[in-house]
């Protein structure tokens, strides 16, 4: 798992832009963001990588994130409940 936490760090820093693809928010980013988010309910957290807190906080502002979120974060917080 940190190993690919290693890569986004890197393909962020590669991209050249706010977003995995560059400057456009594309469906990798929301693809990432969701994995990143289920692995926090799970104690993991990628706070260390400054790229990573970077682009993590400006698509968890985007509006259609924040409504998903709304009914996910729960429900993945009580899947997560199971394990621990």
């Amino acid at each position: 798992m940190w190993a690919s936490i290693h890569q986004l760090e890197d393909l962020l820093d590669k991209s050249g832009g706010h977003y995995i693809g560059g400057n456009n928010l594309s469906i990798a980013d929301f693809l990432f963001y969701y994995e990143l988010t289920n692995l926090q309910y799970f104690k993991c957290n990628h706070d260390k990588y400054d790229r990573i807190v970077k682009w993590y906080n400006r698509i968890d502002v985007v509006p259609e994130v924040k409504n998903i979120m709304k009914e996910w974060g729960p429900i993945s917080k009580e899947s997560s409940d199971i394990f621990y």
